[in-house]
């Protein structure tokens, strides 16, 4: 039951977290009920997933799809710019956590020849991360950064340009990136996918970017 406490409250916390920014980096309004009830089903899926049906390597694929769901249909976007708004903030997360896992790991504090991190070392590591991607929207918000091309509202019509093919690609190839990563079990991968990962966030906000100040 502890168990099931902790790693629901941590999970919550991370995935409300990443909703935050997610909205802040593209200037959305906050709905803070909607938030803490996305998050506490998605987090109750993944325990599921990890514990009853033990298939981890692929939880990360259906949180995404679940987030993309939820800013899809509940908080009314168009699935295009859902799609692309879920991957943004998954990218950039990932990436985050990564860099802090190499930080923890070189003070000692992960064994890198074991798969699975301690309990210890997993809240750590989810409390920072969550922190820097919190102050970060934080920062966005208040030196009014951000981007406001993505629409508030399901039914606005999509234009396959240059830039929105662009993102479309991007998108697709973070997905594929992350499976990757999490799919695979062999450490060494941890080292050229972040990599990877860099360099399509760069190139989604290059194009969020040239959106932002587009008349498409």
């Amino acid at each position: 039951m502890v168990d099931f406490i902790l790693f629901m409250v941590f999970s919550i916390l991370e995935t409300s977290v990443m909703y935050y920014l997610m909205f802040r980096l593209f200037k959305f309004d906050m709905y803070p009920v909607s938030i803490i009830f996305a998050s506490t089903v998605a987090s109750f899926i993944s325990y599921t997933n990890r514990n009853v049906y033990e298939i981890q390597s692929i939880d990360v694929l259906v949180q995404i799809f679940l987030m993309f769901m939820f800013v899809w249909l509940l908080f009314k976007t168009h699935f295009f710019y859902a799609a692309i708004m879920t991957c943004t903030v998954y990218v950039g997360y990932v990436i985050l956590q990564i860099t802090y896992y190499f930080l923890l790991n070189g003070i000692g504090l992960f064994d890198s020849r074991i798969p699975i991190p301690s309990a210890i070392g997993t809240y750590l590591l989810q409390i920072i991360t969550a922190s820097t991607a919190f102050l970060l929207g934080l920062w966005i918000k208040r030196n009014r950064k951000g981007f406001d091309f993505v629409p508030h509202s399901q039914y606005e019509v999509v234009k396959m340009n240059k830039i929105n093919i662009a993102f479309l690609g991007l998108s697709l190839l973070s997905v594929s990136v992350m499976s990757l990563l999490y799919l695979t079990n062999q450490i060494i991968h941890l080292f050229y996918l972040p990599f990877a990962l860099v360099s399509i966030m760069y190139f989604i906000l290059y194009f969020a970017y040239k959106k932002d100040r587009s008349d498409d």
